[in-house]
């Protein structure tokens, strides 16, 4: 389990130390919350149902297993329940949504979408799975919201999307399922369709500079590895649908490696854009710290919170701080 990006604790006392800091944890803004939608009688049915048809692979099994049932409910509500109690608060704290255009990259299922729509955002979502597209469509039907939903790939299709420049757009849990010419091109694709003062906004991205990769193989400095001895050592994941999943065929396995996700770093935001340091920035994790004082103090003395502290001062530069965090939930503002 991953809050704000940062491991829950596994003794006893860090579970209970984890118990009290979300409880004190402020409610989500009056305003923000006013915008949202009641869920109808039979939402979570009809989400269910649709996310089965389109969304997962009933053949591979995944839903039978723990894992799979709750990554299910997560797509269901869970997901909506997250990016409208955690993500919006965040990203109105820097910036207004109401009718701001808004081009998301990786709209999924539509949870994201949703709620970004829910506050009034004008939001085309963009995705290549058809699959997600139709439960996304669903989703926000039942909701009553509209969205633009287009199949494209952010890479090579965002220029010709942005026929106007847009305020925000969002990668949303995205960039680390492209491969390394995909992020290069579609986050300078991002940066030039950014109107001036706009921001390009990065959400759930796992770190490769992270000591383990909480994200897809559950193993200790796994993203530190290339991609080639990352591939032959995936068979020791303690997750059993990784390891399947990347199948026998060799000629695919390094494909799917990739579109299972591996880290994101600054690095790939210096090459895109330029040096980084420079830009006006905002982090998930500073906005709630700064609105919780045991969540500060978790981050100042835990050990996840000093081996965060340990990477940036080893970088030498004085990029944002949301680029040392175990998952990148950051935002950076175009001149």
């Amino acid at each position: 389990m991953i809050v704000d990006g940062m491991p829950v604790y596994d003794s006893l006392v860090g579970r209970w130390f984890s118990a009290l800091e979300q409880r004190f944890d402020p409610v989500v803004d009056a305003a923000v919350r006013a915008n949202f939608r009641a869920l109808p009688q039979g939402y979570a049915r009809t989400m269910e149902s649709v996310l089965r048809e389109h969304y997962y692979r009933p053949q591979d099994g995944f839903l039978d297993s723990v894992n799979g049932r709750q990554d299910l409910a997560e797509h269901v509500d869970g997901r909506l329940r997250e990016s409208r109690e955690l993500i919006m608060p965040w990203l109105t704290s820097f910036t207004a949504l109401s009718g701001r255009r808004v081009i998301e990259i990786g709209s999924g299922s539509g949870s994201s979408t949703a709620a970004l729509a829910e506050q009034g955002a004008l939001i085309t979502g963009i995705d290549l799975s058809e699959g997600a597209s139709r439960c996304a469509r669903t989703r926000l039907d039942l909701l009553g919201l509209s969205a633009e939903l287009r199949l494209a790939n952010a890479a090579t299709d965002l220029a010709a999307l942005a026929a106007a420049p847009a305020d925000l757009i969002i990668f949303y849990a995205s960039l680390e399922h492209m491969t390394h010419a995909e992020r290069l091109g579609g986050l300078s694709s991002a940066w030039q369709a950014l109107a001036a003062g706009g921001w390009l906004v990065v959400v759930e991205a796992p770190n490769r500079l992270w000591h383990t990769d909480l994200h897809s193989s559950h193993l200790p400095f796994f993203d530190w590895l290339p991609h080639e001895l990352a591939l032959a050592y995936a068979s020791h994941s303690p997750r059993p649908e990784y390891a399947s999943a990347l199948g026998p065929d060799a000629g695919e396995r390094m494909q799917t490696l990739l579109r299972l996700g591996r880290g994101v770093s600054f690095h790939e935001f210096d090459l895109a854009l330029g040096a980084v340091d420079v830009l006006r920035s905002s982090s998930l994790a500073e906005h709630r710290s700064q609105r919780n004082a045991l969540r500060r103090m978790r981050q100042r003395w835990s050990r996840d919170g000093r081996y965060s502290r340990l990477l940036q001062r080893r970088c030498g530069r004085p990029l944002p701080s949301g680029f040392f965090a175990p998952y990148l939930n950051l935002a950076l503002q175009k001149p």
